[in-house]
């Protein structure tokens, strides 16, 4: 009577350790998923310091390698994002060539600015060949024909075949003709 007090006693202790174990390791994977979850979206929402934050609290819950991986995601996309708001600024300071040195640095993993930074690429390129043939025009007028050819030279470094700085390069060959031809013709007359 005594052994089956024993037992049925044992036995009672070991179903609640069973309980309490599996309640507990419920509940702790419980909270792991909504502390993984509220870090996705804020990831999406862009709240990437505190993604890293919950996403870093989850890890005290359960190791995971995947988990790692989205701490380094999120990094890169902060790095990502800061790369594309500089581009932006050095845009409106019409630094067209920095500009487009980080928009390729914008990460394809950002799929949020990639695309953009892409297009982006494009259009200072555009916007860079405008300024220099502008540039170059602005030089011709005021006759200095080295800093018209300088600001042309920039743009075929990036287009070689660009039609209006070719035709800008032309007019520039006939005005140093031009000014040769009167330099000469001077000469000859003051001789």
């Amino acid at each position: 009577m005594i052994n089956k007090k024993r037992v049925i006693i044992l036995i009672s202790i070991i179903i609640v350790g069973v309980i309490f174990v599996t309640f507990y390791y419920m509940n702790k994977a419980q909270v792991y998923n909504k502390t993984l979850t509220a870090a996705n979206k804020a990831v999406v929402i862009e709240e990437y310091n505190k993604a890293i934050t919950l996403y870093e609290d989850a890890l005290n819950y359960k190791k995971d390698t995947e988990v790692n991986k989205k701490i380094v995601l999120v990094n890169l996309l902060i790095k990502s994002k800061a790369t594309y708001a500089a581009a932006i600024k050095q845009i409106t300071d019409k630094n067209y060539l920095g500009a487009i040195d980080n928009f390729k640095k914008v990460d394809k993993q950002d799929s949020k600015r990639y695309s953009i930074a892409q297009s982006k690429i494009s259009e200072c390129t555009k916007l860079y060949v405008e300024d220099n043939i502008k540039r170059a025009k602005d030089y011709l007028i005021s006759g200095k024909f080295d800093e018209a050819n300088k600001s042309l030279d920039n743009i075929f470094k990036f287009e070689v075949n660009n039609v209006n700085a070719d035709k800008v390069k032309a007019y520039i060959k006939r005005a140093i003709q031009k000014q040769k031809d009167e330099v000469a013709q001077a000469k000859a007359i003051s001789k």
